[in-house]
């Protein structure tokens, strides 16, 4: 599946080339977290971060921020998209992304910096509705004779989180001894992020969504827990990028996430630690 995937992505690799002149442009319009205006963004730390991070990144940045006196720029999008940027605009200081795949697909384009990649944090999958739902699932195979219209997760061909939602259902069956996952696939509404996903599935009642953990806690008021995923496996990989005049910043950056003080803002947002 890996290596499908990363042939796909060369595939598109020279149409993705002819927009990197513009990167800089498309990448400012997703900027946020500490930066200030444009008087600073040359010189602020650049973060392409998975979606799901961005509120521990961001108050992980103020903290940045007051402890260094260096600005921090961050571009939140799907982890997919952010590679592909990356790959494209040669820009940026640090990535950390949602999973390993899309790590090894920067990796593959000499985008990293030599030993200087760890695994940062961990999460869980949890399947949600909004609040107004009358659903009630107790095992994955539930789902198998649920009455459900749509099941909103991020796009499984590439969003990490969509890759996740699969693999959990694919490892269930239902009476009729399919996988979960097929039985399901025709009603899959893909979103280009987890968040997009969250937004769908809180939009409706006649829904089920995959998100991650982290993400439920943020909108538990609107949202309703169903089942929480098994899969221990979910990693969120940090790297530091190569190619940048700001290597000092970024380097600062990429070691303040291993702190203790980012640990600790992590964990009150849900996310684990690698043991």
């Amino acid at each position: 599946m890996y290596l499908g995937l990363m042939k796909r992505e060369r595939s598109i690799r020279i149409q993705l080339r002819l927009f990197a002149l513009f990167a800089g442009i498309l990448l400012g319009s997703n900027f946020g977290g500490c930066q200030k205006k444009s008087d600073t963004e040359d010189s602020a730390v650049l973060v392409f971060a998975a979606a799901s991070l961005s509120d521990a990144l961001s108050e992980v940045g103020e903290a940045f921020r007051e402890e260094t006196g260096m600005d921090v720029a961050f571009n939140f999008a799907g982890s997919q998209t952010l590679a592909q940027q990356i790959a494209a605009s040669n820009r940026g200081d640090v990535f950390v992304s949602a999973d390993e795949n899309w790590m090894d697909f920067v990796a593959g384009e000499n985008r990293l910096m030599e030993g200087n990649r760890v695994s940062l944090l961990s999460n869980r999958m949890v399947l949600v509705s909004s609040t107004n739902s009358r659903f009630q699932v107790d095992r994955v195979d539930d789902l198998c004779g649920l009455d459900f219209a749509f099941l909103c997760i991020g796009d499984p061909d590439s969003v990490p989180a969509g890759r996740y939602a699969r693999k959990w259902f694919e490892q269930a069956t239902c009476s009729n001894s399919e996988a979960v996952w097929e039985q399901l696939r025709s009603r899959i509404s893909p979103a280009p992020d987890v968040r997009a996903a969250m937004e769908q599935v809180l939009g409706r009642s006649d829904s089920i969504g995959v998100i991650y953990r982290t993400d439920f806690m943020k909108a538990e008021s609107r949202a309703k827990l169903l089942l929480e995923s098994p899969l221990r496996d979910i990693r969120y990989p940090a790297a530091l990028l190569k190619n940048r005049e700001h290597i000092a910043g970024g380097k600062a950056f990429y070691e303040f996430l291993l702190s203790e003080t980012s640990m600790v803002i992590f964990e009150r947002h849900g996310f684990g630690r690698i043991e």
